[in-house]
């Protein structure tokens, strides 16, 4: 089973400006959390993660991160 977790909210997001994958733009407070509560549903679910596959983007990274660390 593969599942996609896109990142939370960016700075970007919040600006309203276009952030590709050249441009780093860390999550937000609330980006953080959206990322916890993902974690926290995919565990409520009993879903497994068996690797964490994610691009180089720093809002994508920190993503992962908080979800690796709730999933081990």
């Amino acid at each position: 089973m593969i599942y996609l977790v896109r990142h939370g909210e960016s700075q970007a997001n919040v600006d309203v400006v276009f952030a590709g994958r050249h441009t780093n733009s860390p999550l937000t407070k609330k980006g953080r959390e959206q990322a916890h509560t993902e974690g926290e549903r995919l565990l409520s679910e009993g879903i497994v993660i068996d690797r964490i596959i994610t691009s180089g983007a720093e809002r994508a990274v920190h993503t992962a991160e908080i979800l690796q660390q709730l999933l081990k």
